[in-house]
């Protein structure tokens, strides 16, 4: 339970949580018990990807997942994008007793052999495995095949390329000297 970590206070150097905050019911409990296993003048990084909006092809292929698939499909699909701005991530740190926090934007490309194998490693590593699953290789086929074309302009010769953005922050407990 990340509210309730099983560390003393002070245990950790540093602490760092990759692409899981967007998850959290309470994301100022969970960023509030992280300071507190950290040491008081250490760093917590955190990366969330950035609203939808600022990843194309995911867009897309939301969109697709909610037509073939089902919106449910879409949605979950949906949840590994934050909604949150950065001015918001930086008052969630402000909220759970940093004293400061910096906020910058990392953009990385994704890429993938094919479109199709594009859609069998997001289902893999997500919760869309059931559903994509449950579908019918003809549905698939055809779900594929719209992809390929919404997504021809992410398309070369090594496959498909899905550009990411993310948010990074890095908070400090202690207020940096000067």
């Amino acid at each position: 339970d990340v509210e309730t970590l099983p560390f003393g206070d002070g245990t950790f150097d540093a602490v760092c949580c990759e692409q899981a905050l967007q998850f959290f019911s309470n994301p100022v409990a969970a960023l509030a018990e992280m300071r507190r296993v950290m040491s008081p003048s250490g760093p917590a990084g955190v990366s969330v990807c950035r609203p939808i909006e600022h990843s194309p092809a995911y867009v897309d292929l939301t969109r697709l997942l909610d037509r073939f698939v089902g919106e449910k499909a879409g949605a979950m699909m949906r949840s590994i994008f934050s909604r949150w701005t950065a001015a918001e991530l930086r008052g969630l740190f402000q909220d759970a007793g940093f004293a400061n926090a910096r906020v910058w934007i990392e953009v990385g490309t994704l890429r993938y052999p094919s479109c199709r194998e594009f859609l069998r490693r997001e289902a893999a590593s997500s919760p869309l495995a059931g559903p994509i699953g449950a579908s019918s290789e003809l549905l698939l086929d055809d779900l594929v095949s719209h992809l390929e074309e919404v997504l021809s302009d992410h398309i070369d010769d090594d496959g498909v390329v899905c550009v990411v953005e993310s948010y990074v922050v890095l908070g400090r407990g202690e207020k940096s000297p000067g």
